[in-house]
């Protein structure tokens, strides 16, 4: 009984980090089409279009990164208070 309870636990973490990452490599997969696409173009548009569209792309995925960053943290944080 004692060691049912930290498994449910250790699994319901699991299942929190796989769709969590599931969501990851679908934003990193959208990710690189985007910059595919960008440098496809990259020829063909106006510089001031690319940088504009590169800054958005920056800028989005710097706040997931982030977000990220943050959960990891929290993560973190609540396993050292448990622990005491």
């Amino acid at each position: 009984m004692a060691a049912t309870l930290p498994a449910i636990r250790v699994q319901g973490e699991f299942a929190q980090l796989e769709v969590r990452y599931r969501g990851m490599l679908i934003s990193l997969t959208q990710l690189r089409k985007e910059f595919a696409a960008t440098l496809e173009e990259a020829t063909q548009a106006p510089i001031p279009l690319l940088s504009e569209r590169l800054a958005v792309y920056t800028s989005r995925d710097a706040a997931w990164m982030l977000e990220e960053v943050s959960h990891w943290r929290s993560l973190l944080e609540t396993n050292e208070i448990e622990r005491g």
